[in-house]
């Protein structure tokens, strides 16, 4: 005895195949990782150089 689908064997052949998960390429996630290295070592040199305490683009407050 064999067991059919419920709607029959046609059933099968109709249904959409699954979608395919997302993945990216090693070389993407590398690039994007040396680039958040490379944006977080340039301010951490700039905070180093230039003293954000005594050096601002901001205009003094002037409730003070």
């Amino acid at each position: 005895m064999t067991v059919t689908h419920v709607h029959g064997p046609a059933c099968e052949a109709t249904r959409p195949a699954p979608p395919t998960p997302l993945a990216l390429p090693v070389a993407v996630t590398r690039g994007s990782a040396a680039t958040i290295l490379a944006v977080l070592a340039g301010l951490s040199a700039w905070v180093l150089v230039r003293n954000p305490l005594q050096n601002t683009v901001f205009p003094p407050c002037p409730l003070m």
